[in-house]
């Protein structure tokens, strides 16, 4: 029996119609994302896909960031699934292969900076004592 795997990031059932990912130019950010993108590590990226934004981060030589990271938001609702699909799967090289989530941290060390974001993290294996 061949297991079919779903289009991701194309709705249930393939019924929604979601906008192109397109790359923010420097150029053409905010202010706002040109002060946020100066805070963030080397080789962030921006995106935006219809009304949401996207900043995805390459993995880094720090032990506490060894995987990639994904921050997705819109402005006045928090991003669907199909649009952190979308986002995780054409924007991270080779996400077909890699597991993502998103998970909620000690209280003590949960920040966001917008209201309505998603943080998602790639889930690496960690050596070591836990």
């Amino acid at each position: 029996m061949e297991i079919k795997h779903p289009k991701v990031g194309k709705g249930h059932g393939g019924n929604s119609n979601l906008p192109i990912l397109r790359k923010v130019l420097p150029e053409n950010m905010t202010i706002e994302q040109r002060h946020l993108l100066k805070m963030l590590q080397p080789g962030t990226r921006v995106f935006r896909l219809g009304k949401a934004r996207i900043y995805v981060s390459p993995p880094t030589e720090d032990a506490e960031r060894p995987g990639w990271h994904l921050s997705i938001s819109c402005s006045k609702r928090y991003p669907n699934w199909d649009e952190v699909a979308k986002a995780w799967y054409e924007l991270v090289p080779e996400a077909d292969r890699r597991t993502a989530v998103l998970f909620l941290p000690p209280v003590h060390e949960y920040i966001n900076i917008h209201e309505f974001c998603f943080q998602v993290h790639e889930l690496v294996a960690v050596s070591g004592p836990v």
